[in-house]
């Protein structure tokens, strides 16, 4: 793993997954709530219910296009082609700072979270003191503001990434800093429509464009599938009626239902799409291990795999071991011909 002299990052030594996976653990047993509810009676102040737009893009989504209902899906699509490609962090560095309502716990979480992205990708981050000297001309400012919220992509000045009330968790948080990194959200995407239905009759009243997806020319996904387990997608229920006993958000594949909306931490494709956005998969190209089972080099070691979501080893061809458990647990079981059925202790 890298490591920076900044002993405020003092997290990011060698033992620096290994705590990021227990804080994973922690919130698969205790869910935190969904950004929709946090962000309830706030969801008509942000795009799609946590992002800030800038001046340019809401003058392009509200201006150019006069406010119709024929017109209003086109507005939502265009708005890729005003924040990609400048958007991006092209020196792969983000500069941060953090506001005074931030206590010192929540420093922490974020940082971790930073940590997260830092480690999975070739983007770095460095701290910077709110009122120092010479600060970088565009850097992240994160505040404690009402609900979670970001901007997409780099903007100008100090840049607020609102990490408010019950939004401190580790999912959110990388959530959130995805969206400052250029995300969006992963049911915007183009081709939503192979992998969930839209159910707009249990859509609250006015929040129908919550729900507006990208067009195939604007929205680049570098061939990365659809997930339903990104940390990016609306959950089943995300700007429901108070009235409605079905989901907004239906999975075509019925068994993939309560995968959407978790924020427990970024999922592997998520992981994989941030790489290939900002082209940290070129740096292993000439030197990387060859990994398994859909797997690719850490960009900052290249000696070593990102695996898929329950594969691990040093080339992804072996089961990923457990968290918080001394002993070796689970077997590999070998399966023939013939049916075998499998019983939890």
């Amino acid at each position: 793993m890298f490591k920076i002299k900044d002993k405020k990052f003092k997290f990011l030594q060698k033992d620096a997954n290994n705590k990021i996976k227990e804080i994973i653990k922690k919130e698969e047993k205790n869910p935190p709530p969904t950004i929709a509810r946090i962000n309830r009676g706030l969801g008509h102040n942000f795009y799609q219910g946590d992002i800030i737009l800038n001046l340019k893009q809401a003058e392009f989504l509200f201006s150019k296009f006069k406010y119709t209902p024929s017109v209003k899906r086109n507005r939502r699509q265009a708005i890729n082609s005003v924040t990609f490609p400048t958007s991006l962090w092209l020196n792969r560095t983000v500069p941060y700072t953090f506001g005074n309502s931030i206590s010192e716990e929540r420093r922490t979480r974020i940082r971790q979270a930073l940590s997260f992205w830092a480690d999975q990708t070739c983007l770095n981050f460095r701290e910077e003191e709110l009122f120092q000297s010479n600060p970088s001309e565009t850097r992240l400012q994160f505040g404690k503001g009402n609900g979670c919220s970001s901007y997409v992509g780099k903007q100008e000045g100090d840049q607020y990434v609102s990490i408010g009330e019950d939004c401190d968790q580790f999912g959110i948080i990388t959530h959130e800093v995805a969206h400052a990194l250029g995300f969006f959200h992963e049911q915007s995407r183009w081709d939503r429509d192979q992998f969930v239905s839209v159910s707009l009759d249990n859509i609250r009243h006015g929040y129908e464009d919550q729900f507006d997806k990208e067009s195939e020319e604007e929205n680049d996904n570098q061939q990365v599938p659809y997930d339903l387990g990104s940390v990016m997608h609306y959950s089943e229920y995300a700007f429901s009626s108070p009235d409605a006993h079905n989901p907004v958000l239906s999975a075509k594949e019925p068994y993939n239902q309560k995968t959407m909306g978790q924020r427990i931490a970024p999922s592997f494709l998520d992981v994989l799409l941030m790489n290939k956005r900002y082209m940290c998969l070129d740096d292993c190209k000439s030197r990387g291990v060859e990994c398994k089972n859909g797997g690719f080099p850490k960009p900052k070691d290249c000696s070593q795999c990102i695996c898929p979501w329950g594969f691990g080893g040093k080339f992804c061809d072996e089961r990923e071991s457990s968290v918080g458990i001394t002993s070796n647990c689970g077997e590999t079981i070998k399966v023939g011909i013939f049916l075998k059925d499998f019983f939890t202790k």
